[in-house]
């Protein structure tokens, strides 16, 4: 059934119209009459407004703009009807083949979706850039804030730096001391009496040689000033001292023979140990005909039929020593150490 007010198809048992409102009951004894007649208007005018959607109907009373207005006035049954709630009757974009109003479409709700949807995804892909650019770039290291005020090259705590000590034992106080400082360490010297080690040169050293120890630390070194002398008990000693006389020569080898002219080893020392060790150190410096402060080694040296000393301890020279004669003193007094140890 459709209504007579508005034309579209309404259920048979309705009693107004769902569109238009209208009240279908009163016009149910009109019914048979009118509604093959307006059925067939209807179909004329759907006919009509398909053919002149973009200008005007053959009527002449009205364009394809008029029938999506708010409002407006359509001849039906000789009359005018009006029609009115935002609808065109007669619309083939609102309503469907048979008659019934089509739903609308909710473009502008899903372009703002789509829109919004975009902008979501975008951010997130932002955000996870941040985060993994910070923590890529978590181990990377970081410029200097100041370039002019540190140096790179400079060692820190984190990092100082090591240098092996030399060992400095039995050689003269001054080149030991030079050499200590040339490799950057500070050098603490302290005086004692040695019966064995002649005066002014260095009878051991803190921390022991070879040791590796940070740049510039502190090397202390006990240096010699030869044996521990006793006083004469009266002055009248004194004046009545004789000249020592001359020992006599009975000595006419050497303890050993070839370390003027080869490198010694472990077992050219067999054997030798203590004072002997000590004597055969300064035999080297014997036969440069070298004078010592300790009254024991010059006793020794004067009994040596070879021995002529002249130059005094002070005076003497050591570049005048060759490369075996220095290597075999630093190996010597090695042991001398490792016994004294």
């Amino acid at each position: 059934m459709r209504c007579t007010n508005c034309g579209r198809t309404v259920d048979e048992n309705a009693k107004f119209c769902p569109y238009c409102g209208d009240n279908l009951q009163s016009h149910n004894d009109d019914t048979e009459i009118f509604s093959n007649s307006t059925e067939k208007r209807i179909d004329e005018e759907l006919h009509r407004v398909e053919q002149d959607r973009s200008g005007t109907n053959a009527h002449g009373n009205y364009t394809s703009d008029e029938y999506y207005s708010d409002s407006y006035s359509a001849p039906m049954n000789g009359g005018q009807q009006n029609f009115s709630g935002g609808y065109a009757p007669y619309a083939p974009s609102d309503i469907d083949e048979y008659g019934n109003e089509k739903p609308k479409k909710h473009t502008g709700a899903l372009a703002a979706v789509i829109i919004i949807g975009a902008v979501l995804i975008t951010a997130a892909v932002v955000l996870a850039a941040l985060i993994l650019g910070k923590s890529c770039s978590g181990n990377s290291p970081t410029a200097p804030t100041n370039s002019s005020s540190t140096d790179p090259t400079a060692p820190t705590t984190a990092t100082k730096l090591m240098a092996d000590l030399p060992n400095v034992t039995g050689k003269e106080q001054q080149a030991a001391v030079s050499e200590l400082e040339g490799l950057g360490f500070a050098v603490s010297v302290i005086k004692q009496n040695s019966d064995t080690v002649e005066s002014g040169y260095v009878i051991s050293q803190s921390p022991r040689a070879d040791d590796r120890i940070e740049a510039g630390s502190t090397v202390t070194l006990s240096v010699s000033i030869g044996p521990e002398r006793t006083e004469p008990e009266t002055e009248t000693e004194t004046e009545t001292e004789t000249e020592p006389t001359q020992p006599e020569k009975t000595i006419s080898t050497y303890i050993l023979p070839d370390s003027s002219n080869r490198y010694l080893d472990y077992s050219d020392l067999d054997g030798i140990e203590g004072q002997q060790l000590v004597l055969a150190r300064n035999e080297i410096y014997a036969r440069h005909g070298r004078k010592f402060n300790s009254p024991e080694i010059q006793s020794y040296f004067d009994k040596c039929t070879w021995y002529n000393g002249t130059i005094s301890p002070e005076a003497f020279d050591e570049s005048s020593l060759n490369k075996y004669e220095k290597a075999n003193i630093d190996f010597i007094l090695q042991k001398e150490n490792s016994e004294a140890a």
